[in-house]
């Protein structure tokens, strides 16, 4: 099927099966990291952009069904309704613990970003979407410390694309984005940088924009650095306080000319980029909280929403809470399964013992007489 992957077979035999000097060449794994860095191998693809809209995908496939569902839907029933497929056990269950990095790859089509995502972060973006990329498309490196997010966006500035699409891409960067060619990229993202104010959505716009200039060597790099330093000059004096420089990054900018693919310092300068990142606080502190953000953030892009993200998240969390309240406060437990930290999974302690207490039904009709309904209940379990 034109080189796609169709299946794969897993066989498995007891140790009793294997003969003596066969069973000792054979590797050991832990079964639940090894399936998880299987999955870690196929990148998903996120969202697209078409006719200026902003669409999710679920799963990773354009469904049409799936995409009229959410015409006209508020951002809590969007973010309901998001599934980032095999990545969504893995952020919200199996390592939700671990805090997450993330890592965007954003500039003009053909330039090899998804070739430099690949070597960056060890991703598999080269087979992800032919020979170019479309929309945008996640991968999950496993650390010991922690989960290395990566984001592979599809070209902007090309003839496929109108500036709003490029400026919703724009949007939905997140940390430590490395980029080429900032001269053809100064449009899209100074486009974007009015659009959600920094201000009230502190928890985005944290990143480091890392610029690497390509095929540059030794004798030309200082001279290279220099000249793109001066070109962020006129920006910030035109743009003042609205420039993207620090609206979208804060001010925090670095240039890395990097050198021609056939030296070995091609390779080499991986490993001092990298370690740059780990320089950079956490993005999130847990999977499951990164799973929520994106969630709410693709969510506000679908709907265009350019309002508070931290309002939209704290809206969404009082949702699930009031749909949870009723048993937690009558059983001790959840509809599907003991209590937990919604973060990062952790089951909360509760007494095995627990006695069942009576909670009236929640209308649903009004926010506030549920959560009046909701105190009382509170206030009867407590004297």
């Amino acid at each position: 099927m034109g080189g796609s992957l169709s299946a794969i077979e897993v066989k498995s035999t007891d140790s009793n099966g294997i003969s003596g000097d066969l069973f000792n060449q054979t590797s050991e794994f832990k079964m639940g990291s090894f399936i998880v860095e299987l999955l870690c191998l196929i990148p998903l693809h996120l969202a697209v952009t078409r006719e200026n809209r902003f669409i999710p995908l679920k799963d990773g496939v354009w469904d049409p069904d799936y995409e009229c569902s959410l015409l006209g839907a508020d951002v809590p029933a969007i973010i309901d309704a998001l599934s980032l497929g095999w990545y969504e056990p893995l952020f919200q269950s199996y390592m939700a613990k671990k805090p997450v990095r993330v890592v965007s790859s954003m500039g003009e089509q053909n330039v090899g970003k998804s070739y430099f995502l690949n070597h960056f972060a060890d991703t598999p973006f080269a087979g992800s979407a032919m020979h170019t990329t479309e929309g945008v498309w996640l991968s999950c490196t496993p650390t010991e410390k922690y989960l290395l997010v990566s984001l592979d966006f599809e070209g902007v500035r090309s003839i496929e694309r109108s500036a709003q699409e490029d400026a919703l891409l724009v949007l939905f960067r997140h940390n430590f984005v490395m980029s080429r060619d900032i001269a053809g990229l100064f449009t899209s993202f100074q486009s974007s940088a009015t659009v959600l104010d920094p201000n009230v959505n502190r928890g985005l716009f944290n990143s480091t924009l890392a610029i690497v200039i390509k095929d540059v060597t030794d004798a030309d790099s200082r001279d290279i650095a220099r000249e793109f330093s001066l070109r962020f000059q006129p920006i910030v004096e035109m743009e003042r306080d609205q420039n993207f420089i620090s609206r979208l990054h804060r001010g925090r900018i670095q240039i890395i000319p990097w050198p021609v693919i056939n030296s070995p310092e091609f390779y080499t300068l991986f490993k001092s980029l990298h370690r740059r990142l780990d320089q950079q606080p956490f993005t999130y502190g847990s999977g499951g909280a990164f799973l929520h953000n994106l969630k709410t953030l693709m969510a506000k892009v679908k709907t265009s929403d350019w309002g508070s993200l931290d309002d939209n998240l704290a809206t969404h969390r009082a949702q699930q809470m009031m749909e949870r309240l009723p048993n937690a406060l009558c059983y001790g437990r959840d509809d599907e399964g003991p209590l937990k930290n919604i973060d990062t999974d952790e089951e909360l302690s509760t007494s095995e013992q627990i006695p069942a207490l009576f909670v009236p039904e929640f209308s649903g009709a009004s926010l506030a007489e549920d959560g009046v309904l909701a105190e009382q209940a509170l206030q009867s379990l407590i004297h």
